[in-house]
């Protein structure tokens, strides 16, 4: 396996130097320097981690893991998969905000940016999926990280291409009381071994172990609670008491759940029941799957980063209503509330919500109780009502002139 590991860099003559190292705060772009002012030719290449060159690491199979600094506890987190900006002109700024790090185990534990799926390609190369998207899709498969293991079983991970390498490592900063490595952290380059190693850690089931967990947001009047929830990964639910629903019909007042039994495919946005509010105890298992995405009346978000020039997914209320609970505690899709959305404006991250017009109630309310019917995965999930929607669930023009995948009055359409 690799580590997760988003690299934007320009690939010159380069003097790399992290200008923020020891400025605390959400925000970590950082910039590397140039040598040489006047370049023949700036690449800017996404690397998220992967090739095995050493022989010693083939003991690294397939598989879903965290990836956690041997140093500073960090886990690497996916937070967006922008290729970041850079001035075409000198080439000055390259930006390298798409990997954060973090120690705090219910934030690791809960976050779908920390999981990551490792595939051999063949030669000794590697592909790693995270957050829906994957180093195939973002690097065309030209460069990647060269991943070395070390005598105490941990990793090095250097981003190579042509005479250019780096090895990441994770932040320095401490805590100035406790002398402890804050919680928060992100990617640098480092130069020794301190802080540049890496334990690759498999995702299980076991609450005393790595895995991932839900963390409800609401409560509703019959003692249970809900989440929405949406991941770039097919999963099954493993804790006791785990219901998993999409949204199947919908008018401006009501709305209709549909569970689904068996593994919930990737990309699906969905409402996950729990019997309790202890991420430890509402466990998943991430699997790999070929379904298809149920794409009805839901869409949902990869990311909610706020750092200039990243990916951020607006709210809007004309088109989204999101999960929540009536003053009776009942269970509806509602206008989020400011306090609700990242910065009061960016849907949270790895959320899913409700697709509506601009004519649809404030709040919707479910029609006939949860969980009326269920969907097999591998039966033909119900007809949508008619319309074209991409894959984020948005209704878009009947005259399709992109290509992609869309779904078309309930039926998957690929337009070349």
């Amino acid at each position: 396996m690799t580590a997760t590991v988003f690299l934007s860099l320009s690939l010159s003559n380069l003097d790399f130097k992290d200008k923020n190292d020891s400025k605390p705060g959400p925000c970590w772009g950082w910039a590397f320097t140039l040598k040489n002012k006047i370049m023949k030719k700036l690449f800017t290449l996404l690397l998220i981690a992967g090739n095995i060159i050493s022989a010693n690491a083939q003991d690294i199979t397939a598989g879903f893991y965290h990836v956690k600094n041997a140093t500073t506890g960090r886990c690497m987190i996916m937070t967006d998969n922008s290729k970041g900006a850079t001035d075409t002109k000198t080439g000055s700024t390259i930006d390298l905000g798409s990997v954060e790090t973090n120690r705090n185990a219910e934030f690791v534990g809960t976050h779908p940016g920390a999981v990551c799926y490792v595939s051999p390609l063949g030669g000794g190369k590697y592909d790693v999926a995270a957050q829906g998207t994957s180093i195939s899709k973002l690097t065309g498969g030209l460069v990647y990280p060269v991943l070395t293991k070390q005598a105490d079983g941990t990793y090095t991970i250097k981003g190579s291409y042509g005479n250019i390498s780096i090895m990441l490592g994770d932040q320095s900063q401490k805590d100035r009381t406790t002398g402890e490595y804050k919680d928060a952290g992100r990617l640098v380059e480092v130069s020794t071994l301190e802080r540049g190693t890496w334990e690759l850690l498999p995702i299980g089931t076991s609450a005393t172990g790595e895995f991932i967990g839900i963390n409800p947001e609401v409560q509703t009047a019959d003692g249970t609670w809900w989440a929405s929830f949406f991941a770039g990964f097919a999963f099954d639910l493993h804790s006791t008491g785990m219901k998993a629903f999409y949204v199947n019909s919908a008018n401006d007042k009501e709305f209709t759940l549909k569970e689904i039994t068996g593994t919930i495919p990737a990309n699906t946005p969905v409402l996950i029941q729990c019997a309790t509010s202890d991420y430890t105890q509402n466990i998943i298992k991430p699997k790999t799957s070929n379904a298809e995405p149920i794409l009805v009346l839901m869409g949902g978000v990869y990311f909610d980063r706020t750092a200039a020039n990243h990916f951020n997914a607006t709210y809007d209320k004309n088109t989204m209503r999101v999960l929540g609970v009536d003053e009776n505690n009942k269970l509806v899709f509602h206008v989020a509330p400011a306090s609700y959305l990242t910065e009061g404006k960016y849907l949270p991250h790895n959320k899913a919500y409700l697709v509506v017009t601009s004519s649809t109630a404030d709040t919707l309310y479910e029609k006939g109780g949860t969980g009326i019917n269920e969907i097999q995965i591998n039966a033909e999930v119900e007809t949508a009502k008619e319309g074209t929607f991409n894959l984020k669930g948005q209704r878009v023009n009947e005259e399709i002139t992109t290509p992609g995948v869309y779904i078309q009055n309930g039926k998957k359409v690929i337009i070349k």
